[in-house]
């Protein structure tokens, strides 16, 4: 089995949160001592005035108009989850695009470096830009000043993204939660139907789904310690449709589970996916890391890089890495010689000594035809 994306994919994704959902969310960093102001901004409040930078994608909304309904979705380019969240966002977009707008804010963009007057409106741009449909909605940028950030996130006590608001017909804030369950309680607040018996409603259908999840992953470990593929696969083709966030660990054990039973099969669903997941980079790397046909997992790490932002060292790391198991050894070298001069590059982003020294050490490899391991940096 091949693991050699595992460490990058994951770090993109760990998460630390302080105030959303503990499973979905991924803070900005705030200092201990500060103490959070009290929260201003709730449920039923009118929506905050919108304050944009720049507008990277759509057409601008600068207020919300009476009966129309509105999604407003904070992210930044450094944040997994925002990511893991963008390919369900797209399809509720262009689903209720009918009734509701959505738009998406970037915040925090600078956040980890020191150079605070850096030009992250071209990051932002870059990112929208390759990653295409991907983000198949409004998309726009807080000013420097954070003023989104602080109206929004911070006056309704949310110090971790991505967050999403709904706004209705008459302008006030009728829900807060993640992206990813956003789709439930817009479907009802374009109906009108999100009242008291309408959330319970949705509450137990929340509930049940769940309630199946759960135990539909419980049956899916029994099947696997029993190396009982066929049951596997079936189960994991029922899961993937019931997970709007991340589906891409589903992804690799549905190739690993063809793979078992008949690698013809394998093979043409990771050529599937290529298409499949054309707008979901975070997917194809995450499938890329349990494919065991070095040819294809570079197909798939070469389609994953040109959706990701060329400046993304995770991205172009384990493009190198896929070059190198698939036999290009020269590319690799390249390939990791951008990945260490992004993470010189101080300009808008400071990176941890340890992460440059990895780096470094893989060049090592690459260089001397050393071979590569699990969790290898």
């Amino acid at each position: 089995m091949n693991h050699f994306f595992k460490s990058r994919t994951a770090a993109l994704l760990t998460v630390a949160a302080l105030s959303l959902s503990n499973a979905y969310a991924q803070n900005a960093p705030v200092a201990k001592s500060v103490e959070r102001p009290a929260i201003t901004l709730k449920v039923g409040d009118a929506a905050p005035s919108i304050v944009a930078e720049k507008w990277i994608k759509g057409k601008p909304i600068t207020k919300f108009e009476k009966g129309r309904v509105y999604v407003m979705e904070f992210w930044a380019t450094w944040c997994g989850p925002c990511r893991a969240s963008m390919p369900h966002l797209s399809e509720v977009a262009r689903k209720y695009k009918k009734d509701a707008d959505v738009i998406s804010f970037n915040v925090k963009e600078l956040i980890a470096g020191k150079n605070k007057n850096g030009d992250y409106i071209a990051k932002v741009e870059r990112f929208v830009s390759r990653l295409g449909d991907g983000m198949d909605y409004i998309v726009a940028a807080d000013v420097r000043e954070d003023v989104m950030w602080n109206t929004w996130l911070v006056a309704s006590g949310k110090f971790g993204i991505p967050v999403a608001y709904i706004i209705d017909q008459a302008g006030k804030i009728a829900w807060i939660g993640h992206p990813a369950s956003v789709e439930g309680p817009l479907e009802m607040v374009i109906a009108g139907t999100y009242n008291e018996e309408g959330k319970a409603k949705l509450a137990q259908k929340v509930k049940e789904h769940d309630a199946q999840s759960k135990a539909l992953k419980a049956d899916l470990k029994v099947a696997e310690d029993a190396k009982d593929y066929k049951k596997a696969l079936q189960i994991v083709d029922q899961l993937i449709p019931m997970s709007p966030f991340g589906v891409g660990s589903l992804a690799g054990k549905k190739y690993k589970f063809l793979a078992e039973i008949d690698a013809k099969k394998a093979n043409a669903y990771g050529l599937e996916a290529l298409k499949t997941y054309e707008n979901d980079p975070l997917t194809l790397q995450s499938l890329a890391a349990d494919v065991s046909d070095y040819k294809l997992a570079l197909k798939l790490m070469e389609k994953a890089a040109a959706k990701s932002d060329s400046e993304d060292p995770y991205a172009v790391t384990n493009l190198g890495k896929a070059y190198y198991r698939a036999g290009d050894t020269k590319k690799a070298i390249e390939t990791q010689q951008r990945v260490i001069d992004i993470l010189n590059d101080t300009s808008l982003v400071e990176q941890k000594q340890q992460v440059k020294d990895a780096a470094q050490e893989t060049m090592k490899i690459y260089k001397t035809g050393g071979k590569l391991v699990d969790n290898e940096a």
